[in-house]
């Protein structure tokens, strides 16, 4: 059974006036874009807002990449983040710089839709069997590794496309476009969506 999730922007409903639009950014993707290798859970203390997680941020993040039709583009940015904090862990011990960049990958499958994990494999399986460049640090979403990557192995999206985002009673979040959901996968009334389903995928899936 699928649910819709209720639109609950992370960025506007708060008292505290202060938070990121101080910065002149008016949506919580173009102000993660001002931190583009930052971990979530780094943004998260960054924008200080009582209560919001690292997990309402990336809920936050595929919502509006929903609307905008920009799916491929947040999760880049998603695997950006993942690789930039597993390198700095790197930094901080050395050893195998692939076996901290296989632990980003698996993070960053984590991550994404339920729908998206067969692709989500077939780029780590790519970036493990032929590894960036040894001083390879992807800066943002737009690093040409991966944009040739996900062109390669990310679903092509349809100009135009409108996107639902799902959940499942395990909490495992789904994003469809409407004109190709399934009748059984059609969310029902927002009124009995769950208030905070901030997971994306049941951890052990």
């Amino acid at each position: 059974m699928h649910r819709e999730l209720r639109n609950q922007p992370i960025i506007g409903v708060t008292d505290d006036h202060d938070a990121p639009p101080r910065e002149g950014c008016q949506s919580l993707t173009s102000y993660g874009d001002s931190f583009p290798q930052a971990d979530l859970l780094d943004l998260a203390c960054v924008v200080g807002i009582a209560g919001v997680h690292s997990g309402h941020l990336a809920m936050g993040l595929w919502e509006e990449a929903a609307i905008a039709g920009t799916l491929a583009r947040c999760a880049r940015g998603l695997l950006v983040r993942a690789i930039c904090t597993a390198f700095r862990d790197w930094e901080d011990s050395r050893g195998s710089r692939v076996r901290y960049l296989e632990d980003a990958l698996h993070q960053w499958g984590s991550q994404l839709p339920a729908n998206y994990h067969d692709v989500a494999e077939e780029i780590r399986a790519v970036m493990l069997i032929v590894p960036p460049p040894e001083d390879w640090i992807p800066h943002n979403s737009d690093d040409s590794i991966l944009v040739s990557l996900f062109d390669q192995h990310w679903p092509v999206q349809q100009a135009g496309s409108r996107y639902r985002i799902t959940s499942d009673d395990a909490g495992g979040l789904t994003i469809e476009d409407e004109h190709h959901m399934e009748p059984s996968a059609r969310p029902i009334s927002p009124a009995s969506a769950p208030a905070h389903a901030v997971r994306l995928r049941p951890e052990g899936a």
